[in-house]
């Protein structure tokens, strides 16, 4: 896992800003997928976390609208409850973008994210993929990440964190990705939580979930009032991962909904770069080879947080249809986790191509209601 750290770590410094332009694969199966990003904008609005629901600001008294209804109200193309251009301006067009390989899952890139050749938008088809073949206890969380994985990913979060906010210059290049990776950092804590195994910072991993989430909240624009809050959530941080806890910190309950702390936005941003990684990166059978660690860890840290956002409370989490997309994605991207580390390559390209293939049915399910 060494070997891991060092290959991340380095990756780390080498991307920008560029995981919304993305395209490909996109992810598009939980609302289609994340807008290409512009440049910092200081508007609070421009970056406020998602609502609890997950669907751009519906309140829970508008939650009884029809579809039809909810069409009715603009005549923008929706994704559930999202006009579909709050992702991309033209997801489907992104959706067939070809490029070179990209580099390993970050906030930050410093060239644009390109994807490999993607498999060609279905234009007849089921809408509700057959469920992938996954190991077996796939429903559980230790069958979906190890305690070592969730680790290992925090660890190289909270490195990322540490540089982007060493410096109000920094800060302001990246809040968006700070938020990303705070939503990201709760989840993976709400799921420490739960997780049957041991993690060195389990007893405080509700505050390091609720703290996480609140420091995403505080990266919303640019400036030194937002540098400093975010700052100051960030070193409590620290202090819970390195077993120092802060003085003062709230009391934090252990059954909170995941929808209520972490930002399906922000989790959403962190799949599109995740998907392009393990789709661009690992095209041949000595590349999975080389990069088995690698792909392994990307594919179980894309299911978790895929599960993460197919829990109850986010938007058409209680839809059949989107429980089926969710289940797939997941259950793929552990057939690769498993291929990657028994060198199957086989198996790895069969379920990455699934992957592609449910995303494009998916979108192609929710556009058909708008």
């Amino acid at each position: 896992m060494t070997q891991v750290n060092a290959i991340w770590s380095s990756a780390l410094r080498q991307q920008g800003l560029a995981w919304g332009l993305a395209g490909g694969l996109g992810l598009s199966l939980f609302l289609g997928c994340s807008r290409t990003p512009t440049a910092p904008a200081t508007s609070e609005a421009d970056h406020a976390e998602a609502p609890a629901n997950g669907h751009g600001g519906k309140s829970g008294s508008d939650s009884t609208d029809s579809a039809g209804q909810r069409a009715a109200k603009s005549k923008r193309p929706m994704i559930g409850d999202i006009p579909l251009d709050v992702w991309l301006d033209n997801p489907i067009a992104e959706s067939k973008k070809t490029g070179p390989s990209v580099p390993a899952p970050t906030a930050k890139t410093t060239e644009t994210v390109a994807v490999a050749k993607t498999a060609p938008m279905p234009t007849e088809g089921a809408k509700e993929p057959a469920p992938a073949a996954a190991p077996a206890g796939g429903d559980d969380w230790a069958s979906i990440i190890s305690a070592e994985d969730l680790q290992t990913e925090i660890k190289k979060i909270k490195i990322e964190l540490t540089d982007s906010l060493s410096a109000i210059g920094k800060y302001n290049a990246h809040y968006k990705e700070i938020a990303m990776e705070g939503a990201v950092l709760s989840a993976l804590a709400g799921i420490a939580i739960v997780h049957p195994e041991k993690v060195s910072w389990k007893d405080q991993a509700p505050h390091v979930r609720d703290v996480a989430a609140e420091m995403a909240k505080k990266a919303k624009g640019l400036g030194q009032k937002p540098f400093d809050d975010t700052k100051k959530e960030f070193e409590k941080l620290e202090g819970l991962l390195s077993g120092n806890p802060p003085p003062g910190l709230a009391e934090a309950a252990p059954d909170v909904p995941f929808n209520e702390v972490a930002s399906r936005r922000g989790i959403m941003q962190r799949l599109q770069i995740n998907s392009d990684y393990l789709r661009a990166n690992f095209q041949t059978e000595a590349k999975l080879e080389k990069g088995q660690e690698d792909a392994a860890h990307a594919a179980s840290i894309t299911a978790a947080i895929t599960k993460v956002i197919g829990t109850e409370g986010y938007g058409s989490a209680d839809e059949d249809e989107y429980k089926a997309f969710v289940k797939s994605m997941v259950e793929s991207n552990l057939v690769m986790m498993k291929a990657a580390k028994d060198k199957d390559f086989a198996a790895f390209s069969d379920a990455n191509g699934k992957v592609t293939k449910y995303c494009s049915d998916c979108h192609q399910a929710y556009q058909g209601s708008q």
